[in-house]
């Protein structure tokens, strides 16, 4: 076991090498820059709250010369609230072989590798939840697996139920995700995964939403069931997916641009789509350290291997899962909050713990025992702003 006691470095070092571990750390972090942000101050088991004030219907019809217009006709500006669980990410490392004078070990390759391990783990995380909070549509667009509707009876916050869910086997939706897609109910922007479905009475069961949704509430719900890997992201996909969120009025990033995660397996198929391949731009700027980016019209991609992978039943399986979920958002769409406390060194409400005395069972001459620790909560606030499109892929292979 690695020592755990609080015996840090001198001051000095100690600063030196977090500040030049978190700059690191900041250089790779990508998806939590486009995130909306915030830090607090709550401590861990806790949740926050968002609140979010709904669209009011529009105007369709010019009103009345000389009306005059009283408090009574005033139109309610309405919300909705959503909670996200704060959650604790961390890890701690050592050396468990011998570290002598004639093996090298520069602190920077120490910095590079628990610097990288930080920023794919909270990265990762964050693009699960986007995969998984996002509004659903498959690459295929097949209409038996995916449809929209509105809620009938009476739903409650672990049921959508609906007699445009018609299908006549048990479970027809499992593994699925809803989305409410309209404001004038509750669970606006708001998707959740789908355990069962009973036929028998039009129901889906879902995992919990804040509230219960209403007979006003309209929804889209979207299941893997079929998609093969040669089911390949495309540009007429991409056309599909980028004509969705003018539909849905989705908040652009500077200069109009929309962004998009995507696997390396799922990038390797666009290159033989001729479209994509005649009008591609990449970026050779390596703002992203371990990223590689690329245009493609309003488009910024970014493919890696962290992205979100599941089986056609909805379980994550990131090595050998067959549903790819591509990610294309906006900007404000997704929030994520860092917290004070633990406090600690640096940004992202990170705490570090550097032990610089060795340990006789894993840690050799010279060697030090770090762990960092995160306390942040993360969630997709605009459902309708992140859409995750459902693909196969070839698969390249190899497995990370």
């Amino acid at each position: 076991m690695a020592a755990t006691s609080s015996t840090t470095y001198a001051s000095a070092i100690r600063t030196l090498y977090l500040k030049k571990l978190v700059k690191t750390a900041s250089g790779m972090l990508v998806a939590s820059r486009w995130a909306n942000t915030k830090t607090i101050g709550r401590g861990e088991g806790d949740t926050v709250r968002f609140n979010k004030i709904l669209r009011p219907a529009k105007v369709t019809a010019a009103a009345t010369p000389g009306t005059l217009i009283t408090p009574s006709d005033a139109t309610a500006l309405t919300s909705n609230y959503f909670e996200f669980g704060i959650e604790n990410w961390g890890d701690s490392f050592g050396f468990n072989e011998d570290v002598s004078v004639t093996s090298f070990i520069q602190d920077k390759d120490n910095r590079e590798t628990i610097a990288n391990q930080m920023a794919r783990s909270l990265d990762y995380q964050i693009m699960a939840k986007l995969a998984t909070q996002g509004i659903r549509f498959r690459i295929d667009g097949d209409t038996d697996y995916q449809k929209s509707g509105t809620c009938t009876g009476t739903p409650t916050t672990t049921a959508l139920i609906s007699t445009g869910l018609d299908e006549t086997t048990d479970d027809f939706w499992a593994g699925g995700f809803a989305t409410v897609t309209n404001p004038a109910g509750p669970n606006y922007d708001l998707t959740r995964q789908v355990s069962a479905f009973a036929e028998s009475t039009d129901t889906a069961t879902t995992a919990a939403f804040p509230q219960a949704s209403t007979t006003a509430s309209k929804y889209w719900i979207a299941v893997g069931t079929g998609i093969v890997a040669t089911d390949k992201l495309t540009t007429d996909g991409l056309l599909l997916s980028m004509a969705r969120h003018e539909k849905f009025e989705t908040e652009r990033f500077d200069g109009g641009m929309l962004r998009m995660f995507i696997d390396a397996d799922q990038h390797r198929d666009l290159w033989t789509d001729e479209t994509f391949k005649n009008s591609a731009i990449h970026d050779s700027s390596e703002r992203f350290k371990n990223y590689r980016l690329g245009r493609w019209w309003d488009t910024e991609f970014l493919a890696s291997s962290e992205m979100y992978r599941e089986d056609v039943d909805g379980t994550e399986n990131q090595s050998t899962g067959v549903v790819y979920v591509a990610t294309l958002f906006g900007k404000n769409s997704y929030s994520i909050s860092s917290f004070a406390n633990p406090g600690g060194s640096g940004k992202f409400g990170m705490k570090f713990q550097i032990v610089d005395t060795p340990d006789s069972q894993n840690l050799r001459n010279s060697a030090h025992w770090i762990s960092w620790k995160s306390m942040w909560a993360g969630g997709v606030t605009r459902a309708t702003s992140v859409h995750g499109l459902m693909t196969g892929a070839t698969d390249i292979g190899v497995i990370v």
